[in-house]
């Protein structure tokens, strides 16, 4: 069994605000959103999030940003290793 977390912001106190667990193999990613949304009704005081790059998506750097208002910062390395840029403007602005 797999399970996720997003702790508040405030390295004190590692709060556990939003959680979700779920059995069986498969990309993070489609986990950071709905954890981040029970979170930020739990505590509106979300800045930024911290994640690994399992949750990196441009969804999730998009949502994250632009509807929530919490800086992401998600390493852009999911994906097969390529010379190419990020196509998305968060994930390019990881890569940096």
């Amino acid at each position: 069994m797999k399970t996720m977390c997003v702790p508040v912001s405030f390295p004190q106190t590692h709060l556990v605000l939003g959680h979700k667990t779920r059995t069986g193999m498969g990309s993070d990613a489609k986990d950071l959103i709905p954890v981040l949304r029970q979170a930020v009704g739990r505590n509106g005081r979300i800045k930024r999030v911290l994640a690994d790059a399992g949750y990196d998506s441009h969804e999730n750097h998009r949502v994250a940003r632009e509807e929530m208002g919490i800086r992401s910062l998600i390493p852009a390395t999911a994906g097969k290793p390529s010379s190419k840029s990020a196509t998305s403007k968060y994930r390019r602005q990881m890569k940096r």
